[in-house]
């Protein structure tokens, strides 16, 4: 599990800038063609955006719903990780998809269709291998990939350097709080 949480942001990485200019490179082709490249862009958004929710819930519900397991029915874990997830989606989602999408790098219809197609494509292998992965890395693994393609911009690189000490950070300090509270709650 730990290695999958350091060989999975870098196999999104390489995908999604393969994708990126793979979708370019179509996208190349049919410019000349200004309702193909609009229907070319709502039709591969809505297939990113659906296989993201997909795997979102295989994946990281999947395992969420395991743990709540332990202590309550079925039906009480998931109505109550509904609601949660309803909650932070409309409290707190707009300050992170702007961070994502404006602050750390620019975020276009090409490269944001890469990041969410190798976000999914890399989550979907690895949840078929039955290994759970976290879907924010490997989201943020193909972001910070498009953005090594526009490193000379400094804030770009600093933003950068910024979540992958992030990134490095906060599974040791889980890590260090999960032994802390399974330490004190069986003494």
């Amino acid at each position: 599990v730990i290695s999958s949480w350091i060989f999975s942001p870098i196999i999104s990485i390489l995908l999604t800038i393969s994708l990126y200019f793979l979708i370019r490179r179509y996208i190349d082709r049919i410019e000349n063609s200004l309702i193909k490249v609009i229907k070319f862009y709502r039709l591969i958004i809505l297939a990113s955006c659906s296989f993201i929710v997909f795997v979102l819930g295989a994946n990281t519900i999947g395992l969420l719903v395991s743990l709540g397991l332990v202590s309550f029915p079925h039906n009480i874990v998931e109505l109550t990780y509904a609601v949660g997830a309803s909650l932070g989606t409309f409290t707190l989602s707009k300050k992170a998809a702007i961070n994502v999408g404006f602050k750390i790098t620019k975020l276009g219809y090409t490269s944001s269709s890469s990041v969410m197609l190798g976000s999914f494509l890399t989550s979907e292998v690895f949840t078929l291998m039955g290994i759970p992965i976290s879907l924010t890395q490997i989201t943020m693994g193909g972001i910070i990939g498009l953005s090594l393609l526009n490193m000379s911009n400094k804030s770009t690189s600093s933003n950068v350097r910024n979540v992958i000490k992030n990134w490095t950070m906060a599974p040791l300090l889980c890590m260090m709080g999960s032994l802390v509270a399974f330490e004190s709650t069986s003494a």
